[in-house]
């Protein structure tokens, strides 16, 4: 299902009640205000692509999207939070909100994501709570963490991510603990 050419177009509460079972939803070339409530019952998505959502808060239920794999909010920078219970969409591997500096603290449930490969937090310049749960995320192959100010102390943890292929800490306020990340040179 992809929205094209819509930046005019406001999506309704009910905008995805017609759709059976798509397992793709492209909403890049629309202006959204909101995500609409409706998106909770697209059980059978796996793509959603929604980045510059102009709405403060991600629909709470977008945590029953059981089989999403993809999650792509860049640039939505009035995000000020995600769901509590984001945790519960344990098939996650790809997350993107480069661009939300909205977003203040990552939810406790955030660490249930153990299946993320990729996590894209460049420019989140508000978020904390994210050296909290980066130990628990061991499938990790992509982060990056650049122009995040107030994520924390660099976790050991970091150093059992065995699977990272890329890490970006550039400007970030990990780089203020240079002492601290000596174990940096243990990621293979």
């Amino acid at each position: 299902l992809c929205f094209l050419d819509c930046c005019r177009t406001e999506l309704s509460g009910a905008a995805f009640v017609p759709a059976r079972s798509p397992q793709v939803l492209e909403l890049s070339e629309c202006s959204i205000q909101k995500l609409p409530d409706s998106i909770g019952q697209l059980k059978q998505l796996r793509y959603l692509n929604a980045p510059e959502i102009k709405d403060h808060m991600v629909p709470k239920c977008i945590t029953k999207l059981s089989n999403l794999m993809y999650l792509n909010f860049h640039g939505s920078s009035t995000l000020l939070a995600l769901p509590a219970s984001i945790g519960q969409m344990e098939g996650l591997i790809y997350l993107d909100l480069s661009g939300c500096s909205g977003i203040k603290k990552l939810p406790e449930s955030f660490g249930n994501l153990k299946n993320l490969e990729h996590v894209d937090f460049t420019s989140c310049y508000n978020v904390t709570g994210v050296s909290q749960c980066l130990g628990k995320l061991t499938k990790l192959q992509y982060l990056n963490l650049s122009y995040c100010k107030n994520i924390g102390d660099l976790p050991i943890a970091l150093g059992s991510l065995t699977e990272l292929q890329y890490l970006n800490l550039s400007y970030s306020s990990y780089l203020n603990l240079l002492a601290e990340a000596e174990f940096l040179g243990s990621l293979t």
